[in-house]
């Protein structure tokens, strides 16, 4: 067999592996993700930093930071969730 040219499959060429959205492209993009992200992180560290200068009011100012994190946290699991559940792998080649 060492005269027959041996005939390459294109189709096995292409990647197993579907191509979904990173965590980090799902917080970054579209724009009001990255906006949100470094809104509500912003908030969470401003809070952890200067908590102590108001103390009277650092409880309040933890669970606000605190609940926007999670709630942050619960939507942009809930995007990159999605995007992985519905990217299709590609289809054959035409």
């Amino acid at each position: 067999m060492a005269g027959i040219p041996m005939v390459r499959d294109v189709r096995s060429e292409q990647p197993l592996v579907v191509e979904h959205s990173t965590w980090f492209a799902t917080i970054t993009h579209p724009r009001r993700h990255l906006v949100a992200t470094l809104c509500v992180w912003g908030w969470f560290v401003a809070v952890l930093a200067g908590a102590d200068s108001v103390p009277q009011l650092a409880p309040a100012l933890e669970a606000t930071a605190a609940t926007g994190a999670a709630v942050w946290h619960f939507a942009m699991m809930r995007r990159y969730r999605n995007a992985s559940r519905h990217s299709s792998p590609p289809g054959p080649m035409s």
